[in-house]
């Protein structure tokens, strides 16, 4: 967690974000890999272990939609969060 933030205000980054930490995570996580950067996947799936969250989360990020693991709060976010990173 120190190095996302440590990277973060590297690049100016220093917002603070007025939602749930976990889910905050998760789809820093799906953003990478949406993205394809292997870099940001190992960094957010490594960061996402640590704070707590469910491995079969992590583990199914990639197929959250077929998942029972994410509830319809994440879903939605996580379905939001896929349409912005089309590209």
């Amino acid at each position: 967690m120190e190095l996302a933030k440590q990277m973060a205000k590297a690049f100016g980054y220093t917002a603070e974000l007025d939602v749930d930490q976990t889910l905050a995570q998760l789809l820093r996580l799906r953003v990478a890999q949406k993205n394809e950067c292997a870099y940001c996947v190992i960094l957010h799936a490594k960061t996402v272990r640590e704070i707590g969250i469910n491995e079969g989360k992590v583990d199914n990020i990639s197929s959250w939609w077929n998942s029972e693991l994410f509830n319809d709060s994440e879903k939605a976010a996580l379905e939001y969060c896929d349409v912005l990173t089309e590209g």
